[in-house]
């Protein structure tokens, strides 16, 4: 039988650490025990192939990546919402600042609005 990929993967994490204990470091979300991959060399052998295609929380490289871009679109998303909630709560501001003064003074209508225009220029 010829050394696959995963058996040279295998045999290279045998230097240094055992395997188990790098198979544990690798995938530190599970729960087992160094005895248990003693017990069960195979199983052992099996997730230190997959430790080659996950993290350390398990995610797969392309679902990492899918991740990634989800969170950077989110964050996007969050900002637009966070700058339209600003500018609309600056318009209401200045909308009940114009109610008021239009209500406290006597100024022509025509005034009035260059006045709430000039307000809303100058924000």
């Amino acid at each position: 039988m010829s050394a696959g990929p995963e058996s040279t993967h295998v045999s290279s994490l045998l230097k240094g650490d055992s395997l188990q204990q790098q198979v544990l470091a690798s995938l530190p979300l599970c729960d087992i025990t160094e005895e248990d991959l003693t017990q069960n060399p195979q199983f052992c052998k099996l997730l230190a192939t997959l430790s080659q295609h996950v993290d350390q929380n398990g995610l797969t490289v392309s679902l990492k990546a899918e991740l990634e871009k989800a969170e950077q679109k989110l964050q996007s998303q969050r900002r637009h919402w966070l700058r339209s909630e600003s500018l609309h709560k600056g318009l209401q501001e200045m909308i009940q600042d114009h109610c008021i003064r239009k209500h406290h003074a006597t100024v022509p209508p025509d005034q009035s609005m260059v006045h709430f225009i000039h307000l809303f220029a100058s924000e």
